[in-house]
């Protein structure tokens, strides 16, 4: 797989990320229920989350900081703590 196969495709997927929905499309996203792996990756990441940033202030702080970098970058995942948190 050379650079520019991988860079298409990940322009592609973006664009398809990033694509306005029809009412009808976000209707039927939203009619579909959570699965159980959803649910528990996302009290994994939350658990880690309050683990790691144990006080208000330690959260805060953090997602000061997380905005400031993803405004400057426009990436949301740029420049993430823990990538393997965040699935690309």
């Amino acid at each position: 797989m050379n650079d520019e196969s991988a860079s298409s495709r990940l322009g592609r997927a973006r664009e398809f990320a990033e694509r306005r929905l029809s009412p009808d499309e976000l209707r039927a996203a939203l009619s579909v229920p959570i699965t159980r792996a959803e649910r528990e990756n996302a009290e994994q990441l939350i658990a880690w989350f309050i683990r790691r940033y144990s006080t208000p202030i330690a959260r805060l702080a953090y997602v000061r900081q997380a905005y400031s970098r993803w405004t400057a970058t426009g990436d949301a995942t740029a420049a993430a703590p823990n990538r393997g948190l965040l699935q690309r």
